[in-house]
């Protein structure tokens, strides 16, 4: 009676493991998979903005991200708020200059 009660101990712990590493692994294949989608619907977005082709977005072209239709519902389905993103350019720009103006300091 023991020994069955053991192996049916044992058993129930293997399954448990089992459905935990299993959910472990689906976990991080969605989490993979919702990367990948964010990361191509921004390369769209960017490349539908970047007005003069030079792979770089200056701060005009980042506000013109609520012009295009395409890009606030691309944004807003990533769970981006474009209003609040272009309310922060003035910020991300700034630091963007701060830096290189420190990189350049560096140089010299």
């Amino acid at each position: 009676a023991f020994v069955l009660l053991g192996n049916l101990t044992v058993m129930n712990m293997l399954i448990g493991v089992l459905c935990e590493v299993v959910s472990g692994v689906a976990k991080d294949e969605k989490e993979q998979i919702c990367v990948s989608f964010v990361t191509e619907k921004l390369k769209v977005i960017l490349q539908s903005i970047d007005e003069d082709a030079n792979c770089a977005i200056d701060k005009g072209e980042f506000h013109s991200i609520l012009e295009d239709p395409a890009a606030v519902v691309a944004l807003s389905d990533v769970g981006v708020d474009p209003i609040g993103i272009v309310d922060y350019a003035d910020y991300i720009f700034d630091e963007l200059t701060t830096h290189s103006e420190k990189d350049v300091n560096k140089e010299i």
